[in-house]
Formats: structure tokens, C-alpha cells, sequence
């Protein structure tokens, strides 16, 4: 019968569609998984070089802070030294004048 034979034809074009989809499958399984791993090994490397990047530039930017760091410890250093030498020289030079000042007020007390 015709039904009977059209049945069978449909059950065996999907059998051979499924056939054919398989094969296909199979073919592209490997082709599939090596463009995953390629995928996958790229954004690898990307994140590694953006480390790196990221490694170097901050390399860069603390050698700089540390360089900068260093001058401004030397410079309040230096401040600090001729801050020392000009009150050693001020009152050196002062330190005559304040005595004098000293002996002739103490000379004032003693004659009163």
C-alpha cells in the first residue's frame, strides 16, 4: 500500500538525513575544537600580555615615584641642613651682641 511506502521512504530519509548529520558532525567535531582551543589559547595570551603590560607600565610609573620620592627626601634634607646652618651662623654672629646685652643689663641690676 501506498501509506505503508511513504511511511518507510520518511523513516528512512530521516535515517539517512540523521546519517548524513552525524558524519558531518563527526567531520566537524575536530575542526569545531581546534577553533575552540585556538579561541581559548588567544585570550590566553591576551591576558598574559595585558599582565605584562600592565607589569611594565606600573614598572615605569613606580621607578619614577621612587626617583621623585627620593629627591623630595633630599631636598627637605637639604632645607633641614641650611635651615641648621643659618641659625648656627645667626647665632653666632648674634651671640657677641646678646652678651654684651646680658653683661651690661646684669652690671644695671647689680647697681641698683
Amino acid at each position: 500500500s501506498w501509506e505503508l511506502y511513504w511511511t518507510h521512504r520518511k523513516q528512512l530519509r530521516h535515517l539517512a538525513t540523521s546519517t548524513v548529520n552525524r558524519m558531518m558532525n563527526t567531520l566537524l567535531f575536530p575542526a569545531f575544537r581546534s577553533w575552540h582551543e585556538t579561541v581559548v589559547y588567544e585570550r590566553h595570551n591576551e591576558v598574559v600580555l595585558a599582565r605584562c603590560r600592565a607589569k611594565w607600565l606600573l614598572g615605569t610609573q613606580s621607578r619614577a615615584l621612587a626617583s621623585w620620592k627620593e629627591m623630595v627626601s633630599e631636598r627637605k634634607r637639604l632645607r633641614l641642613m641650611l635651615v641648621r646652618a643659618a641659625a648656627f651662623m645667626v647665632h653666632g654672629v648674634l651671640a657677641p651682641g646678646f652678651r654684651r646685652w646680658r653683661v651690661e643689663i646684669d652690671r644695671q641690676k647689680e647697681e641698683e
